[in-house]
């Protein structure tokens, strides 16, 4: 998942680059996800074909099994106890959770590579409206445009310069 962090990261200074890669990104981690989707189906149905055919030998077999007997012979519980603790089915589940777990992360990439594209956008709104320029000089700049507005509307200047 290292990777997944890297492909988040924005550098503000190469925004032209980053906004014409993201696409690509994000399609490749889309990718990763659908794939993580179809890994989890294929260990929904292994866990099912599995827990099928384990149902099937203990069933056949209980006794050979472990099945727990009472006076009427193996009962329903006795066969569920079985195939709750037996490692095929453990194994199985255990295949199905851990594809569960890489969906989870995958998604939240997925999520994350959306919100990447409202921060490119976002950077690129400040970077039109000069918010990463240099601060100094835009303040002195428009300070002096302000007070070059206000000396000429000042009367008494006015007229101090039109009687010399």
């Amino acid at each position: 998942m290292n990777e997944f962090y890297q492909d988040l990261v924005i550098d503000r200074f190469r925004l032209e680059e980053e906004c014409v890669d993201q696409p690509r990104r994000f399609m490749k981690w889309s990718e990763d996800f659908a794939e993580a989707i179809f890994k989890r189906d294929k260990a929904k149905q292994h866990l099912k074909i599995v827990s099928a055919q384990v149902q099937q030998r203990v069933r056949q077999d209980p006794d050979l099994h472990g099945a727990v007997s009472g006076p009427r012979g193996v009962t329903e519980g006795g066969i569920q106890a079985v195939l709750d603790t037996h490692h095929e089915i453990l194994d199985a589940e255990d295949l199905l959770l851990e594809a569960e777990k890489n969906l989870q992360i995958l998604k939240s990439a997925k999520e994350a590579f959306d919100d990447r594209k409202r921060q490119l956008t976002n950077l690129v709104h400040l970077q039109l409206g000069q918010y990463y320029s240099d601060p100094g000089k835009a303040a002195i700049s428009e300070g002096k445009r302000m007070q070059e507005e206000s000396l000429a509307e000042n009367v008494r200047l006015q007229k101090l310069g039109g009687g010399e």
